[in-house]
């Protein structure tokens, strides 16, 4: 599961990783509302999906704000040209 997340990450254009890790350290309430945003718009609902994933892996011992962020700017995913 991990390698299937790194990929969906990888796969996302620079601007877009660097949204998701803003979405994923915002304080709860206002990641909430970006999520629920992003999940209201079907254009960007495949993004919503992806930060929902980030926010369940969190519950469940695995990457979540800071750690999925962290872990995607140490990887250099984040950013990355």
């Amino acid at each position: 599961m991990e390698r299937a997340f790194r990929q969906r990450l990888e796969a996302l254009p620079p601007a877009a990783r660097a949204e998701l890790v803003h979405v994923l350290r915002l304080p709860d309430i206002d990641r909430v509302d970006a999520i629920g945003s992003y999940w209201g718009n079907p254009k960007t609902r495949t993004f919503a999906e992806l930060l929902i994933d980030c926010e369940e892996a969190g519950r469940y011992g695995g990457a979540r704000p800071d750690a999925a962020g962290g872990r995607a700017l140490d990887a250099g995913l984040v950013g990355r040209a």
